[in-house]
């Protein structure tokens, strides 16, 4: 445990349910849609790769239970049978694949991080990209270049100061400054319900589906007067204090939709300390996701959290209580 922590009384448990002014997500995610509309409209004009596009927020910001240090999430949904089949092709090329894997490790490692601020400033450089950061007449155009391509799009429209660079599922947007918060995109193929990623470090598309997520933060918000959100917002907090780390939002949100709405009545600290025995007395193994109530939290593909890694956030908790 590390020293700077303190004991977690209700006055310190108390700031983490505080919400940042739901309009910055608002303002931000509009402000960064429509670049990302001119960015697509521009590269549509020069060879129409993606047909179809649509946006979803998937982070914690999508409760409005985001911190300080949050970013702004994104599905980019794209319909691409040209894209996705070169996913198949290069995935099918063993020797390319385990090259670029190595080449992908090797770049990362020379990545810097930055520390997050938070503040909303509203100004975009509205420009013309310039032709020749786009590549689009390659016969072998794939998701790869098409991120590049996409990424150098978008820096057209923002200023000098912010920073891009692709990631292993997209792009990320450092861009705080300007939008007021770092975002990332992850593109996705749009089929039908279900979304496939591309994993560019396992060269491989993986199946993602939110199922009755969104409906069941709703009716859970409404049977115990929004108090949900306000629990997301406090165990949000904790575990990135605790372990200077983002919580994955589809394993907290099935932990506390699986507490009874009887547990989310009194004051906010008490109702957080029933909730929070309610979780560590209870096999959290057995807890159904929120995605998918017909399987189990840890059955689902969504959670990347093992755990142990969750039990020693609630133990570590439990300590400073």
């Amino acid at each position: 445990m590390k020293s700077k922590l303190v004991v977690f009384d209700e006055k310190y448990i108390m700031t983490f349910s505080k919400s940042i002014n739901p309009q910055y997500v608002d303002q931000a995610y509009e402000y960064i849609c429509n670049i990302m509309d001119n960015a697509f409209d521009f590269m549509c004009k020069k060879r129409a790769v993606v047909t179809e596009y649509s946006y979803e927020i998937v982070n914690e910001c999508v409760t409005y239970s985001e911190n300080q240090n949050s970013s702004l999430d994104i599905f980019v949904k794209v319909k691409s049978p040209q894209l996705e089949l070169g996913v198949l092709k290069l995935n099918n090329n063993y020797f390319k694949k385990f090259f670029n894997k190595v080449k992908w490790a090797w770049n990362s490692s020379k990545k810097q991080k930055k520390k997050r601020k938070w503040f909303f400033k509203k100004s975009s450089k509205e420009q013309e990209p310039k032709e020749n950061l786009i590549n689009l007449d390659s016969e072998k155009y794939n998701i790869k270049q098409f991120k590049i391509d996409y990424m150098n799009t978008l820096a057209n429209y923002l200023s000098e100061e912010t920073k891009l660079f692709v990631n292993n599922f997209g792009i990320t947007i450092l861009a705080e400054e300007e939008i007021g918060m770092n975002i990332n995109l992850y593109f996705a193929f749009n089929n039908g319900e279900k979304y496939k990623l591309f994993n560019q470090s396992l060269y491989k598309l993986i199946e993602v589906d939110f199922g009755s997520r969104l409906q069941n933060i709703e009716l859970k918000n409404k049977s115990t007067n929004n108090n949900f959100t306000a629990m997301l917002r406090i165990f949000n907090g904790l575990y990135e204090n605790v372990m200077e780390q983002h919580l994955n939002q589809i394993l907290i949100e099935s932990l506390l939709f699986e507490c009874p709405d009887e547990l989310y009545t009194g004051s906010t600290y008490n109702m957080f300390l029933k909730i929070f025995n309610y979780i560590k007395i209870n096999e959290m193994q057995k807890f159904h996701s929120i995605t998918n109530q017909n399987i189990l939290v840890f059955q689902d593909n969504l959670v990347t959290t093992k755990v142990s890694d969750f039990l020693k956030f609630l133990n570590n908790v439990q300590k400073l209580l």
